[in-house]
């Protein structure tokens, strides 16, 4: 019988996560991954069989956290734009604050990545079209309720929304302040208000 796990997996998925957030996938190291989660070489080994499948674990963990939160915003919202607008004002304070300087999981590995890697890249798109998604039902909702004009195309504007949210986070990483961030929000808020009938 093997010895029992004297560690929580959830704790290990999130220190996870911030490693592969602050360094990349290429300088998360197997030095750097154990003194984030605090696993000796051998117990991250008889959890994980590689880097990549505790990468793939901590990005399923983040995708779950953090779309789900805009998911359930954007649900929740009594009103679909006003929701649209917190979810927009959240990322861009989020992004230029304390470990949202270090970005988005799935923006940096998209760039890192997506490209080389399909089972990442279909992870990655996965996100996205649930994010996409949950816009996409927030702005439905909003033109059903008369505030975007009939022919308004809620996936086009969905899309933008996704994009912008991720833009947010790169230029927080990059440097910029939350007023700047801020006054982008307010660009995509005014482009939807000018769908208004």
């Amino acid at each position: 019988m093997g010895r029992p796990r004297n560690y929580v997996p959830a704790d290990v998925l999130s220190a996870a996560v911030r490693a592969f957030r602050r360094h990349g996938y290429a300088g998360a190291s197997l030095e750097v991954l154990t003194r984030a989660t605090g696993l000796k070489r051998g117990s991250l080994y008889a959890a994980y069989p590689d880097k990549r499948a505790l990468f793939l674990a901590a990005l399923g963990e983040y995708t779950r956290a953090t779309v789900g939160h805009v998911e359930r915003t954007l649900a929740a919202a009594e009103d679909p734009l006003a929701g649209i607008a917190e979810t927009l004002r959240r990322v861009a304070r989020v992004a230029v604050d304390g470990e949202g300087r270090h970005g988005c999981l799935l923006t940096t590995s998209a760039a890192e990545l997506a490209g080389g890697d399909p089972e990442i890249r279909a992870e990655i798109a996965a996100a996205f079209a649930r994010l996409e998604a949950a816009y996409a039902g927030a702005l439905e909702r909003a033109r059903a309720a008369g505030r975007l004009v009939a022919h308004a195309d809620t996936r086009a504007l969905a899309r933008l929304c996704v994009a912008v949210m991720h833009g947010l986070r790169i230029l927080g990483k990059s440097g910029a302040g939350e007023p700047e961030l801020q006054e982008v929000v307010d660009t995509v808020l005014g482009a939807l208000e000018g769908t208004a009938p």
